[in-house]
Parts: structure tokens; sequence; C-alpha cells
């Protein structure tokens, strides 16, 4: 009978955890590195010194809000549609300050391209999202309400080529319609910074857990996985004490 149980679990999960990876473009666990647990191997540089501390899975990378960001060293973007997700904490709220960037924020003859997209905390305390065209000739911008310092949030965005909507604890709180296309950058994105022309700016005072970016628009049904479901680690170690309470229950 145990090993019945432990058969079921195993066949009932396994397809959760597959299709919320389904289209999973990068994937930062920020288990005491930068490391891209997707499969396609873009493994950021973390600078300025930031370290890893507690976080809702595991560790997540903590950010001074100074000088540490991690390069991902690609340029993401050019999507049909997409999807960003992350878990959140900010420490002290500063103008803007980014969780992730993948366009360049000034553009002018010199600094070239700045299409892509972005997700930040913007004065006030609302969480911001943007999609961008090159040299901005249209852009869709949308935000939700206020958010509150040293508090984890489960936050990111979706957009399926015509509807750009953004999700605060698995709950939509915001949407705009956008038709046009999300172009890329000349710049390497970036975590927990922004480019601004040549130079850098939104650093991030907080926490980040659990990155993930898709080359398509997740679900309802797939984001409320994301918000809820515990890391795969904590699924087995709760698996094996329902078999322990099992085997207790037959003496």
């Amino acid at each position: 009978m145990v090993k019945l149980t432990m058969i079921m679990f195993v066949m009932v999960s396994v397809p959760v955890f597959a299709g919320i990876d389904n289209g999973l473009v990068l994937h930062y666990e920020f288990e005491g590195n930068a490391n891209d647990s997707s499969g396609h191997s873009f493994n950021g540089t973390e600078i300025g010194g930031l370290t890893y501390v507690q976080g809702v899975s595991g560790y997540a990378g903590s950010f001074d809000g100074v000088d540490d960001y991690i390069d991902i060293s690609t340029s993401l973007g050019g999507y049909s549609a997409f999807s960003q997700f992350a878990w959140v904490k900010i420490n002290a709220l500063q103008s803007s300050s980014s969780f992730i960037q993948t366009s360049n924020w000034y553009v002018d003859d010199t600094h070239g391209n700045d299409g892509g997209f972005d997700l930040a905390v913007a004065a006030g305390s609302y969480v911001k999202s943007w999609i961008n065209q090159p040299d901005r000739t249209a852009d869709s911008e949308i935000a939700n309400s206020h958010v509150d310092l040293n508090q984890w949030y489960f936050v990111g965005v979706t957009w399926d080529g015509s509807t750009h909507r953004m999700y605060l604890n698995g709950t939509e709180v915001a949407s705009s319609t956008y038709t046009g296309y999300m172009g890329t950058s000349d710049k390497n994105s970036l975590v927990a910074a922004k480019h601004y022309g040549d130079g850098l700016t939104g650093f991030l005072n907080g926490n980040i857990d659990e990155l993930r970016i898709y080359n398509r628009a997740l679900n309802t049904q797939e984001i409320e996985q994301l918000y809820t479901i515990p890391e795969p680690a904590t699924l087995l170690l709760l698996c094996l004490g329902a078999v322990v309470l099992r085997q207790n229950h037959k003496y």
C-alpha cells in the first residue's frame, strides 16, 4: 500500500510541473547563484556583491539598491506572446526600481534600440509593466494598486498578442489592449536595475525569488498553480510525511 501511495503521487504531480515549464525561457531560482534552470543556459553575472537570504522557496537574491544587479548576458524580447513572474519584496522605495528590464529607457541617435519589456516598482509603490516597440513608436503600460514594503508579493504579467495583463498574488489587477509588437534591445537584459542610455539606474532595494520568463501567455490556472503550489522538494516531504503516518496507523 505504501508503494501504491508513492506511485499515485508521482503520477498526479509530474504533469503539473511539466505543464508550467512549457515555453519557459528563463528561470532564476536564486539558490545561492544566478544560474538559469530553464535549460537555456541564460546564466546571469552577479554585479555589485549581491547576497542571498531566506526567500519564499529556499533562498532569494538580495539587492542593496545601490549597485547590486544581475546581467543576464543576452537581450531577451521579440516575443509574439510572453509571461514574466517572480516573488518580490521591496525593502525601501526609491523613485523607480526595476525587477527585470530588457529595454533601454533613453533613446537618441547614439543610444539605439530600446524595444523589449520591463517590470518595476515606481514612485508610490505601484508595480508597473511596459511592453515596447523599437524606439517607442508604440508601447503598453499598466500599473496595479499600492504594495507595501517588507512584504512578499507574487507579481507578474502576461501578453497574448492582444491583451497585456498584470497579476498580483495570482489575481488579475490590471489590463490594457496592445496589438503592437515587442521589440528587442541592443543592451543585455538586467535583473534589479535598468539601462538609461549608456548608464544604469533603477537599482532595487529588495529581494527577488523564483523569477520566470515564458515565450507564451500563461493561463489563469497556470498562474494560480505558480502562486499556490509548494516547491517540488516540499511536496516530496509532504508525501513522505503522509507515508510515515500511514505506516504508523498500521501498528
